[in-house]
């Protein structure tokens, strides 16, 4: 999406981009990392879906708010391509965190 924002307003377009975004990211984060803690089940899909959850938050806040606070500062291509490609890496392990909590829960 931020590939189509136009170059000469694009920082506004980030920042706000970043403010909305963060009304529904950040509430449901912590929502999951209550729950995570909380714990349903003591078997090894959670635990493992625990180091999982720590793998997405460092992402997130060593990867990818750095790459939007830079984007935001107007476009930079090296910038936009890092955040695409780490944002790959972060999606798989939410995505396995996923399968794990399947699989702590006998689904």
């Amino acid at each position: 999406m931020f590939i189509d924002y136009a170059r000469d307003h694009f920082s506004e377009a980030m920042k706000k981009h970043q403010r909305l975004t963060s009304w529904v990211v950040v509430p449901l984060m912590l929502a999951e990392i209550l729950l995570a803690v909380g714990g349903f089940a003591t078997n090894m899909y959670y635990y493992f879906s625990l180091v999982l959850l720590a793998a997405v938050w460092f992402s997130t806040f060593l990867l990818q708010v750095p790459c939007h606070k830079r984007l935001s500062l107007g476009w930079n291509e090296e910038t936009y391509t890092r955040l695409v490609k780490t944002n790959r890496y972060r999606t798989l392990a939410w995505f396995s965190r996923l399968i794990c909590l399947g699989a702590a829960l006998g689904i």
